[in-house]
């Protein structure tokens, strides 16, 4: 239940910038509080700016399609995956394009932010008050 309470947190201080939304779970199903997702603009340099001030955050995820084994395989194609039908390669294709837009969307602007058993509301409040001053 303490997780829950963060994103509680997280969500009621964060109500406030229009920018930013906290993914949730969906109608009907229930959320495994394991982490706070935000999507917003300028991810990077939140991130940047919240490292600046000692507050730890991660990415959501690296998309696979841009993963620089599978890039280079699709452009030299390893002599260990001829046998792939070269069908299977066209689908990275311009990965900045019509492809993968949700996995590109995520990446470039979701942001995880901290969730511990130890983090308190104290901690929550701080690192919301550096959101909303950097959103200003």
């Amino acid at each position: 239940r303490k997780k829950e309470h963060l994103i509680e947190k997280y969500q009621s201080e964060l109500a406030v910038v229009p920018s930013l939304r906290i993914l949730g779970a969906s109608a009907g199903s229930n959320q495994v509080a394991f982490r706070c997702v935000i999507l917003a603009p300028n991810i990077r340099e939140l991130a940047a700016h919240l490292e600046s001030k000692k507050i730890q955050t991660r990415s959501v995820f690296y998309p696979l399609h841009r993963q620089p084994a599978l890039w280079e395989w699709r452009l030299n194609r390893s002599p260990l995956l001829r046998a792939v039908p070269a069908r299977f390669c066209k689908i990275f294709q311009d990965y900045r394009g019509r492809r993968f837009q949700s996995s590109n969307y995520l990446w470039d602007h979701g942001l995880c932010l901290p969730m511990h058993m130890k983090l308190t509301d104290s901690d929550v409040g701080m690192i919301c008050s550096e959101i909303r001053a950097f959103y200003s």
